[in-house]
């Protein structure tokens, strides 16, 4: 049982998807033509003896109702109707690309004066041609007449925006984009625009005192005793939050470099200031690259940024950070391929890494930077935006020093050794790995992107990382036992520069995006998948413990009483739940890991799905609690294990590997490239990491 039969009325008369309904009582716009509504979710899940009902705020974005040609201008970003007829500089190529993709599927119909009300039609394609010009042969006479002039003797209206583009309806003909309105309460499930999406992510936050209020006063709506369904079937719901007991996990220590002492997280955070790394990188030489075409910022604004960033460099022990010799000739419009040549091993050395100054928008640049140095000439590049240089302050410089550190091979900080789980792990040899796949957005057929990330070293640091494509929206991961062997050589291979060569014993291994309904399906085939690749291991296998992350649901917690909570309002970070409301049959438990700094903090859902480790529960929650301690980017603990996170930004980094994934699309990311692109071609143009990358974090 998943959803009420009371809920089916408020479905019929409100937006709704499987497990949320929508209002337009509480919504507001976020630009592109969009806006976002309020809504509630609700689902009944199977609890140790009783059954109970998750009820949440649920948030979704809706297409802009009423004028089309309003909802075109606000897409575009103009204001005149000039600017979006066909020959206006702001419908240039990839605009009307963008345009097409953004309009294609959505419900409209006609306003002019008929008879009858017209019927919600679907949008088929825009028409870069403007009702005065395009024209079409009448069925009765075969007489050639312009949509403007049909529509004012058929219909006695005067067009009066005639040179904008028009719509195509399919089978219901072209028509002018003015007489065209669109219908309330429609899903947009496609990527937003990262201004639409900040402005979205601000509307959904809400503090755990405000989310707790709203979730009360959903009662009245949901009407649960009103409800005869509720009534005959001898169903009863609490009217008050359901309270569960739950406990807080020991905080693990930090270790930094030199003799300082190990730190204590207060809060879920650390501080990096009068710190040196576990242990910097070594840079012999690096460089900057400035693609910024709009002049932003002065030379002295460059010098200024790269002197304090060395400043913060050294401050953290990489002391072989020297300034470079500054030349300020702006790479502008430069091909990628010649700006590499630059960097060619006979006529100067290579540099450790390459900073890389961008325009605040230049995704197709950054494209290829990222090709160009993570698969061509297995150079660490950073990039920065052009607008971030003079307002750059220590924080973001140590924040840059941090990816850095990490991307040449150095490690920032490390849990301290004297923790229990520290020494439960150091037992046997042991590999840590995190694994995701990442789809394309609604309506693209683009392939999805696996990627996989596994532990080298005994302190859970340093990770190598593989990446693949596969069929688009194939959610198992393909070539996952090829993969696991790259991992295990990687461990091998590390462990043998140290003239200690071993083999794992044991493998934890945690997986992002499977959902529950997935378990018995891709779970499990991933298990064999990787017993099998085990068994053809030199000697006795490594033991194998598989746990399922989930980020994406509707569970929160809030605290009893204000003494419970951290500053925020919300519940502590380290605090475990694995009791009362947990699966009946598997095993799992909620971790929130991390303390609140925005809205109501949501706590991660751990399934083990396998444990031939035998770790068992307590130890299992503090490995995950622990690696939540080990995010190189940051200097507080994060929501989901380190490794997970990891797994995330590689099939993010693996789509800049395949110019035929990323050529053509916009910073809102909608991609533009041309039908007919098969998963062969696909593969093809996709290149793996330079082997002088492969033991590197490159992707930080």
């Amino acid at each position: 049982m998943t959803n009420f039969h009371s809920r089916s009325l408020l479905c019929r008369s409100n937006p709704s998807n499987s497990r949320s309904f929508f209002t337009k009582e509480v919504r507001e716009k976020v630009g592109t033509g969009l806006e976002v509504w309020r809504g509630l979710f609700q689902s009944v899940r199977p609890t140790i003896g009783k059954l109970i009902v998750n009820v949440d705020i649920a948030t979704a974005v809706m297409y802009s109702s009423g004028s089309l040609l309003d909802l075109v201008k606000e897409f575009l970003g103009v204001s005149n109707v000039r600017d979006i007829s066909p020959n206006s500089p702001a419908l240039n190529r990839m605009n009307a690309q963008r345009l097409k993709k953004f309009l294609r599927g959505l419900r409209v119909r006609t306003t002019t004066p008929f008879r009858d009300p017209p019927s919600w039609k679907r949008i088929f394609d825009i028409v870069l041609t403007g009702a005065d010009d395009y024209t079409f042969d009448l069925n009765t006479t075969g007489e050639n007449i312009s949509i403007t002039n049909y529509y004012k003797r058929t219909h006695r209206y005067s067009v009066q925006c005639g040179k904008a583009i028009c719509i195509s309806l399919g089978k219901a003909g072209v028509v002018p984009l003015e007489v065209l309105e669109v219908k309330e309460g429609q899903f947009f499930k496609k990527s937003l625009h990262p201004t639409a999406a900040a402005r979205a992510l601000k509307f959904a936050t809400q503090r755990p005192q405000e989310r707790t209020k709203i979730i009360e006063k959903s009662r009245a709506i949901l009407g649960y005793a009103d409800s005869d369904f509720m009534r005959q079937s001898g169903f009863i719901i609490d009217h008050q939050l359901m309270s569960v007991g739950g406990r807080v996990l020991p905080v693990p220590q930090i270790r930094w470099g030199g003799n300082a002492r190990a730190e204590v997280p207060r809060g879920g955070a650390w501080n990096v200031v009068g710190k040196t790394f576990y242990r910097p990188a070594r840079v012999k030489a690096w460089a900057v690259v400035i693609f910024d075409h709009g002049a932003r910022t002065t030379a002295n604004d460059v010098r200024g940024f790269i002197h304090n960033f060395v400043q913060a460099c050294r401050q953290l022990g990489m002391s072989e950070v020297h300034l470079p010799d500054i030349d300020l000739q702006n790479a502008g419009n430069k091909a990628i391929d010649t700006f590499g040549s630059s960097f060619a091993p006979e006529e100067t050395p290579i540099p450790s890494f390459l900073l890389i100054i961008l325009p605040d928008s230049a995704i197709d640049i950054k494209t290829a930077v990222k090709h160009w140095g993570d698969c061509r000439f297995g150079i660490p590049t950073q990039c920065i935006k052009v607008g971030k240089i003079a307002r750059a302050n220590n924080q973001y410089h140590n924040n840059l020093a941090l990816k850095l550190n990490v991307k040449l091979r150095g490690i920032n900080s490390i849990p301290a050794n004297n923790a229990h789980i520290m020494a439960l792990l150091a037992k046997e040899p042991t590999m840590i790995i995190g694994a995701d796949v990442s789809h394309p957005s609604p309506g693209s057929d683009r392939p999805s992107v696996a990627g996989l990330v596994s532990s080298v070293d005994e302190n859970f640091a340093m990770y190598e990382a593989s990446t693949g494509i596969q069929e688009s929206r194939l959610e198992f991961i393909e070539d996952i036992d090829g993969m696991i062997e790259k991992a295990v050589r990687g461990f091998f291979l590390y462990w043998k520069k140290r003239n200690a060569p071993c083999l794992p014993k044991r493998i934890i291994f945690f997986r992002d995006g499977i959902s529950e309904g997935q378990f018995s399906n891709i779970g499990e085939q991933e298990i064999n998948k990787i017993k099998s690749k085990e068994k053809r291991f030199e000697g006795q296998p490594p033991k194998l413990t598989y746990i399922v992350v989930v980020k994406k649901h509707h569970v929160r917690f809030f605290p009893n009483s204000p003494r419970d909570a951290d500053k925020s309002g919300n519940c502590p970070p380290g605090m475990i739940i694995d009791s009362e409301i947990v699966n009946p049959v598997d095993y799992d438990f909620f971790l929130q890991s991390h303390s609140g700094i925005l809205g109501t903090s949501r706590p991660s859902h751990y399934t083990v799905l396998q444990d031939n480790n035998g770790f068992g529960p307590d130890n299992l929650q503090g490995i995950s609690y622990l690696l939540c301690h080990v995010y190189a980017r940051s200097t507080r603990s994060v929501s989901i294990p380190a490794p997970v996170y990891y797994a995330d930004i590689v099939c993010a980094r693996g789509r800049f590997h395949s110019k035929l994934i990323h050529d053509g699309e916009d910073s809102a990311g909608s991609t533009v490239t041309g039908d007919g692109v098969t998963l062969e071609d696909h593969k093809r143009a996709f290149r793996n990491i330079s082997e002088n990358m492969r033991d590197s974090m490159y992707f930080m």
